[in-house]
């Protein structure tokens, strides 16, 4: 990027892509930490969209960015990721009203300090199995954001029951959805099963339909 940092990413751009796409922008857990470019972007893609894409021949209907951190995902990594999606999103037309995350374990814990540090960036946001919970102190930056959260462990079922709860108590748009215990990665590829390509949920076109306000 401009400041001179350097980072490795898996892109999705669908066929017949058109300009003012939108574009979804996932972080991986902690698992698929890695530096090493042939191993680490795989591991990129181990769980979530990129996993339905290599694995499962998935269509959607968006450009996806999957960026790989070397470790976990710090302030200094966030703003080259910010820095990457504000690239792609000019490379390639992207409409930047309707650029939305979603992120996986501490790719879900992420999601809060990103909304922090870059509050009227994103116009949805989709937690999946997070480990922390959604404070007061930073349900307010989900205020302006519509968020849908996914569990489907005991211990997540709750946290995802609590994020909605106090970012709707902040005055959000939040709600969320739990199911039987699946494992931590039950609902992104274990299984072949994954919410991205639920068709009863729809997940991909409800959060391409969000506009950023």
């Amino acid at each position: 990027d401009n400041t001179g940092n350097t980072m490795s990413y898996w892109l999705y751009i669908p066929e017949n892509a058109t300009d003012n796409m939108p574009m979804i922008v996932f972080l991986h857990g902690s698992e698929e930490s890695g530096n090493d470019y042939s191993a680490g972007t795989t591991k990129a893609i181990t769980w979530g969209p990129g996993h339905d894409i290599k694995k499962m021949n998935a269509k959607f209907n968006a450009i996806i960015l999957m960026p790989q951190s070397i470790g976990q995902w710090p302030p200094s990594i966030l703003k080259t990721v910010i820095n990457l999606s504000n690239k792609i999103a000019t490379d390639y037309k992207v409409d930047k009203n309707r650029i939305s995350i979603s992120g996986f374990s501490v790719g879900c814990v992420a999601i809060s300090e990103m909304l922090s540090l870059y509050p009227n960036y994103f116009s949805a946001a989709v937690p999946i199995e997070c480990h922390r919970d959604v404070s007061d102190s930073y349900a307010k930056y989900y205020i302006n954001i519509p968020t849908w959260t996914f569990a489907s462990q005991d211990y997540t079922n709750d946290i995802a029951k609590n994020m909605a709860k106090n970012i709707n108590n902040a005055g959000g748009n939040a709600k969320f959805k739990t199911f039987p215990y699946l494992g931590h990665t039950g609902l992104v590829g274990y299984n072949n099963y994954s919410i991205f390509t639920d068709q009863d949920i729809k997940l991909i076109n409800w959060m391409t339909s969000q506009k950023r306000k």
